[in-house]
């Protein structure tokens, strides 16, 4: 089997290339551990990218910060929550 050849922009390589985080509570940031998650290419099999393991205190921050907003308005109309 061959495998395909797709031209990558600039742009996205220079996407790929950087070091992403987490992005909780509305800002990029790094993730408590330094663990790395690989990212692959579904049509190449390729590591093509990393991403940042959150452990579990990551997901717990997450959570809160999703959490905060809905929390001021929970038990409220509908009508009312605006």
């Amino acid at each position: 089997m061959t495998e395909p050849h797709v031209a990558v922009l600039s742009q996205v390589q220079q996407f790929l290339d950087r070091q992403h985080g987490l992005y909780i509570d509305g800002r990029p940031g790094p993730a408590q551990s330094e663990k790395r998650l690989a990212i692959f290419d579904p049509a190449t099999g390729q590591e093509i990218a990393s991403t940042a393991d959150a452990n579990e205190a990551d997901v717990d921050n997450a959570v809160m910060s999703a959490w905060r907003p809905l929390s001021r308005v929970a038990g409220r109309a509908i009508t009312r929550r605006a």
